[in-house]
């Protein structure tokens, strides 16, 4: 009759030991005779008592005489696992004249002292039982009203203490979890952070957590620097929990975008955002909206919230645009977007292009137009607009390109001048391609082109401007 055959990585394993040989249970390769009369002259069970290892029971293995005995997950052999039990130690189980392991009344094995693998030595035929710490458990308590659970096993350490909560275990997919307490009523001195430990004991194996969640996946929003750690797209939702002021990541030199189009949802909850910084470029003949957010699409919710000292500067780069439509917050709101109890006030910067008709710009508060079906309730906006135009001068020759600001009675100021057109022969108006621009201590502007060098001067009175344009010659 043939007998069980014998794997034997456990010469290598040997080896390595320098201290006596081994030898594993298996398919194939050596019978047991052989490995025997190889030497490995001492058989060693290890019952993983309720656990398994490579989904079985107990697994076997062979030693000679005198060895030291490698601990399963060493040298090849697999460990024991045991769901919501963690391995506390192997102990020496009694065996009877014929070799079998005695139980008691109760028909457990009769075990004995703890197996040393780093001192004892194989001498005889043994049994190995793993001895199994019960996990604790932590219970988490979240969504509404705490209606969910999820149940934590928390392993233990070989000498019975808990093991540290990984701040992933205390999550849930499609749940965004805030902050977690000891307690339900969420009192800030019970706070938890995780990764964390409980504090368990065999007196109280089990613990309950509360969460302040919320269902969905939100970007928590507590300090200015949060803003830079996730990719904000256009369906990022966002949870505010305090006022941020966003100087702070302007002056370390690092720049925050908002997508430019937005349809997910931004959860103020009271709070506001102070000193918002946004650059647009908006090119392209259908590129005709911008503000924070150039659209907010259908499925936008931007709630409770207040944007204080907004600044949003624009190039609009395309003359052939049918009209701007310009708002600090957004250009356009479609409809299915909502507004409700929204703040806004700020600064529009914008630079229009060369021989843009600046009366086909519409010019809004908190947004530039809205569509049917938006819903925008209690939102109010105090915005200040630094525009741009052309100023002509009297013969209309020239146009100056400049940018201004207008008070409520319709007053000029007249800042920045940044671009020059001259009328040709058919009419129209081509623009100077300038090297440079460069103001002057009286006021006037030098303009040069590769060619030219011309010299400007703008003003205003009351709501009508004027421009002078010269020609320097040798």
């Amino acid at each position: 009759m043939r007998r069980k055959r014998i794997l034997l990585p456990v010469i290598a394993v040997s080896m390595l030991l320098g201290v006596g040989s081994l030898a594993a249970c298996g398919e194939d390769s050596l019978s047991e005779d052989d490995v025997i009369n190889m030497g490995f002259d001492v058989a060693v069970v290890f019952d993983f008592a309720g656990g398994t290892a490579d989904d079985k029971p107990e697994t076997k293995i062979r030693v000679s005489e005198g060895s030291y005995v490698p601990e399963p997950g060493n040298f090849g052999l697999t460990a024991p696992v045991r769901s919501d039990y963690s391995l506390k130690c192997y102990r020496v189980a009694e065996l009877d004249e014929d070799g079998k392991v005695k139980k008691d009344e109760g028909g457990n094995a009769v075990l004995g002292r703890e197996w040393d693998f780093q001192t004892d030595k194989a001498t005889e035929d043994t049994v190995l039982y793993a001895e199994w710490w019960k996990n604790f458990e932590m219970v988490l308590h979240y969504g509404e009203n705490l209606e969910h659970t999820k149940k934590v096993s928390v392993p233990r350490t070989r000498d019975g203490e808990e093991t540290q909560i990984a701040a992933a275990s205390a999550r849930v997919t499609g749940f965004t979890f805030i902050d977690y307490y000891r307690d339900k009523d969420f009192t800030e001195t019970e706070r938890v952070e995780f990764p964390a430990k409980l504090a368990f004991s065999d007196e109280k194996p089990v613990i309950d957590i509360y969460s302040d969640s919320l269902e969905g996946t939100y970007q928590l929003i507590r300090k200015a620097e949060d803003f830079l750690n996730f990719a904000f797209s256009e369906s990022t939702n966002i949870y505010m929990m305090a006022d941020v002021d966003m100087t702070s990541v302007y002056e370390s030199k690092k720049t925050v975008m908002f997508p430019a189009s937005y349809k997910g949802k931004f959860v103020g909850r009271g709070y506001k955002i102070s000193n918002l910084e946004i650059e647009r470029t908006v090119s392209g003949v259908t590129d005709s909206y911008f503000g924070l957010f150039k659209t907010l699409d259908d499925g936008a919710e931007i709630t409770n919230l207040t944007f204080e000292n907004a600044t949003i500067r624009a190039t609009l780069n395309s003359a052939s645009v049918s009209e701007y439509c310009v708002g600090l917050l957004a250009g356009l709101v479609r409809g299915g977007a909502k507004l409700e109890g929204v703040n806004v006030t700020g600064t529009v910067d914008y630079t229009m292009a060369i021989n843009y008709d600046s009366e086909k710009i519409t010019i809004g508060g908190i947004y530039g137009s809205s569509l049917d079906g938006a819903v925008i309730n209690s939102c109010k906006g105090d915005v200040s607009y630094i525009r741009s135009m052309p100023v002509y001068t009297q013969d209309e020759k020239y146009a100056v390109y400049v940018k201004y600001t207008q008070d409520g009675e319709g007053n000029l100021t007249i800042g920045d001048v940044y671009g020059l057109t001259e009328k040709n022969a058919s009419g129209s108006y081509s623009s100077k391609n300038l090297r440079s621009v460069k103001k002057n201590d009286d006021g006037s502007w030098t303009l040069e082109t590769r060619r030219e060098v011309y010299t400007v001067t703008v003003g205003a009175s009351g709501a009508v401007a004027t421009a002078t344009v010269v020609l320097k010659t040798e």
